[in-house]
Parts: C-alpha cells; sequence; structure tokens
C-alpha cells in the first residue's frame, strides 16, 4: 500500500509540473475517458496535436516509473 501510495503522490506531481495544454489534454484522455478527436473538437485543436500532447505525456510519465 506504501509503494502505491507514494507512486500516485509521483504521478500526480508529474502531471500537475506538466504544461497546462498538455495537463489538461492528458486528463480528458485518461480521467474523463474522451477519444482524441472528442478532445480535438472541445479544445479546437487537429486530432494530430492531440495525439501530439498525449504521446509527451506518457513518455514523461514512463520516465518516472522505468521496468
Amino acid at each position: 500500500p506504501i509503494i502505491h501510495d507514494e507512486a500516485q503522490l509521483i504521478l500526480a506531481i508529474a502531471i500537475e509540473k506538466m504544461p497546462p495544454k498538455r495537463r489538461e489534454i492528458f486528463s480528458m484522455s485518461r480521467f474523463e475517458g474522451l477519444s482524441n478527436k472528442e478532445i480535438a473538437d472541445r479544445l479546437g485543436l487537429s486530432v494530430r496535436t492531440v495525439e501530439s500532447h498525449i504521446y509527451s505525456a506518457l513518455v514523461d510519465l514512463k520516465a518516472l516509473f522505468p521496468k
């Protein structure tokens, strides 16, 4: 339980440190369950831009939790 709590804290801090738009897009994708198309439509962005932000967020987060 302690390791899980620590991992969640690290994740929350990492998400909070993301640039605002990346954080918003990542949260919409992972926590609200929206598709890339839905996010793009809501924010007036291209689907490719949304994909790029999500990819960058995942790369940053994966670096925090190596295998």
